[in-house]
């Protein structure tokens, strides 16, 4: 379920990103300014790579939780 999330999100920054450079006139679909290109996939990856880790990091601190409550039921009873 998590991993569709985060799909569904890189593909929301991917539609963000060609509607911001693609829509604004300046581009087309022959004269490409690789530059603003490169930049704009750079910014795609960190917020894509930054979803992951906060993802990854929720993930975790569940897991950590339940491993606790279950250790806590096990010496409370």
């Amino acid at each position: 379920m998590v991993w569709i999330l985060y799909i569904t999100f890189l593909f929301i920054c991917l539609k963000l990103f060609l509607v911001f450079f693609f829509y604004e006139g300046s581009l087309t679909m022959f004269e490409v300014d690789w530059y603003s290109l490169q930049l704009g996939l750079l910014v795609v990856a960190m917020i894509s790579t930054l979803g992951l880790i906060l993802i990854t990091e929720k993930e975790n601190r569940r897991k950590r939780e339940e491993e606790n409550s279950r250790y806590h039921q096990l010496i409370n009873s």
